[in-house]
């Protein structure tokens, strides 16, 4: 599968330079940055704020997005990826791009383990290495092959993922059926012995 077919692509925030603010204000979005961006996941403690009129609908962002630095002077910047694990009321701007996994066609948490494998970042570094500037464009996304260079069908994993969490449910009855059976057992034998006198 490619990351075009299972994943949407939207484009940045644009704002003019006067327009954002270093610290929080009324009708204002927050907005993260490339910088924003580790290899630990997503950090909100460096944003800066514009107008909500500036940001679209489809534009804010949503747990399962991928936020990827696209654009950088440091080739080992470029293409460095972070998924928006919780709620996050903002968006994104310069320098990013935002991959929104399409669920009925892969697991959002296979699509974002893609993006952290080394297969990936060789083939970001060398689409990067021969550009003039250190710019990923959407061809450059859409195009990756997840099963060539990844090495998972993200397809078969997601079925699996669907299996795995039937598994779970059904022993979760189990453990309940088991236990209304003791439960049962024991007032029978206490019903039937009740009223006898041990020595």
């Amino acid at each position: 599968a490619y990351v075009g077919e299972v994943s949407q692509q939207f484009r940045v925030v644009s704002f003019l330079q006067g327009e954002a603010a270093s610290e929080p204000r009324d009708g204002h979005v927050p907005i993260l940055r490339a910088n924003t961006i580790t290899k630990d996941g997503l950090t909100f403690d460096d944003l800066i704020y514009v107008l909500c009129s500036r940001v679209a609908v489809r534009q804010f962002l949503q747990p399962g997005d991928l936020v990827i630095a696209a654009s950088s002077g440091s080739i080992d910047v470029v293409g460095k990826a972070a998924e928006v694990r919780t709620d996050f009321y903002g968006a994104f701007g310069a320098f990013c791009k935002v991959l929104r996994p399409n669920t009925s066609a892969v697991n959002p948490r296979y699509f974002a383990h893609f993006f952290r494998t080394s297969s990936y970042r060789r083939r970001i570094s060398a689409l990067a290495a021969g550009a003039s500037i250190n710019n990923l464009k959407n061809e450059h996304l859409n195009d990756l092959d997840i099963v060539a260079f990844g090495g998972v069908d993200l397809q078969h994993d997601r079925h699996l993922h669907g299996r795995a969490v039937f598994a779970v449910v059904v022993a979760e009855v189990v453990v309940v059926a088991t236990v209304v059976v003791v439960v049962v057992v024991a007032e029978i034998t206490f019903q039937r012995f009740r009223g006898f006198v041990f020595v």
